[in-house]
Formats: C-alpha cells, structure tokens, sequence
C-alpha cells in the first residue's frame, strides 16, 4: 500500500488469503496464534487494499488485497473468490463510469481485464507492451467518486508510462498512455484526481500535472517554502464550497524516520499551507510517526477522513477526521467517536476506505479484515466487521 496498500512498497507482501502453507507470507506469525473465522471465503484476518462497486443490473462489491479477489451482492452477506481471466491471483480492482461503476477493471498476473458483469472477462493489452501494475482512481471533486482509473505499469523504465482507463472508449490496445518522464520512472503513482481542468498525479515527493497524454513536474512549495522531503501518499480536490465547505486541493505525506507525516491545504495546486504536521500516536509502539495515506470525503459531517498506517504493518491507527472548511484535525474521528472507539479499528493499519452509492462506509484494513458502518440507516450505529 505504501499504505494506500496498493502495490507499491510494502504492498507486494500483503496478502488477501487465509493462513496456509503457500500464503504465510509476512503475517505467518500474527495469523498462527489466531483461529482463522471464515466468512463466506473472506476471513476476518484479511487484507484490503482495493474495493469497488458495480453498478446495475449486476449491484456487486469488489474486493482484493494484492493476492484474491473476492465479490458479494450488494444485497447479500457471502463473500465468493472470485477469479479474473481465469485466474485466482487478482492485484487490484477498480470500476468506471460512475458510482456505482458500469465497468470493472481487474489486474492479474501482469495483465489488465475489463468485464461487465464480473463474471465474463476480455483481457485489455497496453500499446507500449508494460506489465499491469495497480489501479488508482481519479477521484472527482465531490471526494468520492470516480469516472476513470489511471493504471500504473512496469516496464523497461520501471513506472515511467501509466494508462488512463475508461468505460467510454476501451481500445485494443489500450492508447491512452501518459509519460510521466525518465526522472519518474522509480516510484509508481499513489494517488490521482481530475479537478475538471487538468488530472493531477503524485508519486514519491512530486506532482505531476498531466493532459492526459504528457505530464509535467510541477513545484511544489509549503507556505512559500521549498518541497517538503516526505513522500505524498493522498490529494484530494473538492470544489463547491456549498456542498463541501472549501474549494482546493488536500495532500497528505507519509512519515519520514522520526518525523511524522502532515495534511496540507491549498487553493491552487502546488501552493500548500500545513494543516497538521509530524503527527504520532500512543497506539503505535514507543509513540512511533504516523504515515497518513488517503483521503475520502464524509458528506454527513462536511469532513475529510483520512487512513493512516504505521512501518510495522499490522499496527496503525485507524483513520483521522479532518473538518471541512475549518482544517481542525483530530485523529479520533467526530463522527460516531464512541462507536468507533469501542471497535479495534483505532489500533489496526487501514487499506482502503470507501463509501457504497447506498450511503454504506467500508473500511479495508491490513490483516484485520473488512468493516463497515451503516451510517444510512443510523449515524449511531456501530462499526462491524464483514
């Protein structure tokens, strides 16, 4: 995920499966210890980095953690692995068209497959011949949804070229590839947005401002100060200060060493001023830095959640709240705190965290599962586990 978790950095060890001999992996020792409670096929000790949703007439979730895929009905309670290609091993999943999704999108063994219903599977080739790597989703200004993927490859020049993936106008191959340039080509994008002008990409300490076929670097400073030395991890843009509170852009980076990551705020792309810096945490060892990782909009409290992860993995600390347009950040969440807090979610990594069109939070964590919270039913209801 970084701990996005997609599949960059620590993410390639991350695993979507129950405890077996050929899927230990780095969480051998955690799982050993505990009984594996199966859920329809998905345990309670899996990881989620990826979920997404399709739309009408099929109504499914789906999920991956870097290894199997998994879907349900949205009506149903069972998770079914769920292959893609004919394969088991699925990277990442994403939808466009919308929310919910009109096409899902689906990575395995190196190759990208588009399907319509979840079920029949075309494999989509890359014009310049790279290996799939992870989707991201280019979120839209109401910090939810998303129209398009943009799909990160590998190649002769590692994730130089990535692809912006759409429903409209799948191509065989696909054409719609974006250089990011030489100087890019060893860290893979973690997070894209289109603020209905330009796409906007970050990957390790840049950001990237691209058409849609070229990309170009561009400054970024902190309260008129040269570029901060973490790694951006989140961008979010929310425009419509009746809906949101704000218009302008929102980064988040990663710890670095000692020093804790930070939330900034800006009013144009590029020009940031800090929000929260160096922030940490009693529920991480010896008060260890919080890396903050990324965000989505929380429209019944007009507030930025953001997830968060720690270098030990399975150790976090849930996800932070960050008010819209005050920039008052907590990391114990205003919204429903005292259900949140009498969950186990302040003290786990957090994958992924997404909101169903019906109004539904999930929240995929590292190797403690999927949870959910109904706020559309109650905004009092407790966080449970899938």
């Amino acid at each position: 995920m970084n701990l996005r978790i997609p599949l960059t950095g620590l993410a390639t060890l991350i695993l979507l499966a129950s405890c077996t001999a050929g899927t230990e992996g780095i969480f051998a020792s955690l799982e050993r210890e505990q009984k594996i409670v199966s859920l329809g096929g998905l345990n309670k000790y899996a990881t989620v980095t990826h979920m997404s949703e399709l739309g009408a007439p099929v109504n499914k979730y789906f999920i991956t953690g870097g290894q199997a895929m998994f879907s349900r009905a949205v009506s149903a309670v069972t998770w079914d692995k769920t292959p893609a290609g004919g394969r088991s091993d699925v990277a990442a999943v994403g939808t466009t068209g919308g929310a919910p999704g009109n096409t899902v999108w689906a990575i395995s063994g190196g190759t990208l497959y588009r399907s319509a219903d979840g079920s029949n599977w075309i494999s989509q080739p890359l014009s310049g011949g790279e290996a799939a790597y992870d989707l991201i989703p280019i979120r839209k200004s109401d910090g939810v949804s998303n129209d398009e993927l943009f799909l990160t490859t590998v190649g002769s020049d590692l994730y130089r070229y990535g692809y912006l993936v759409k429903s409209s106008s799948p191509s065989t191959p696909l054409t719609t590839r974006v250089d990011l340039g030489s100087a890019s080509s060893g860290l893979a994008v973690t997070s894209a947005i289109n603020d209905g002008a330009s796409y906007w990409l970050i990957n390790g300490a840049t950001l990237w401002q691209s058409n849609g076929a070229t990309a170009a670097e561009v400054a970024v400073t902190f309260d008129g100060n040269a570029a901060h030395e973490h790694g951006y991890q989140g961008l979010i843009y929310l425009s419509g200060a009746s809906v949101h509170g704000a218009n302008g852009y929102y980064l988040s980076t990663q710890s670095h060493g000692s020093t804790g990551g930070g939330l900034y705020f800006g009013t144009t792309a590029g020009n940031f001023t800090p929000v929260k810096t160096d922030v940490s945490s009693s529920n991480l060892s010896a008060g260890e830095p919080v890396s903050f990782q990324q965000f989505l909009y929380n429209d019944h409290n007009q507030s930025l959640w953001i997830s968060t992860g720690a270098s030990t993995l399975t150790e976090g600390t849930g996800y932070g709240e960050l008010m819209v347009p005050s920039n008052s950040f907590t990391m114990t969440p205003v919204t429903n705190t005292n259900n949140y807090n009498s969950s186990a979610i302040p003290t786990y990594s957090v994958g992924t965290l997404f909101r169903a069109s019906n109004g539904i939070y999930f929240l995929g964590t590292v190797a403690h599962g999927l949870w959910y919270w109904d706020i559309a039913t109650s905004t009092s209801s407790p966080w449970k586990q899938q």
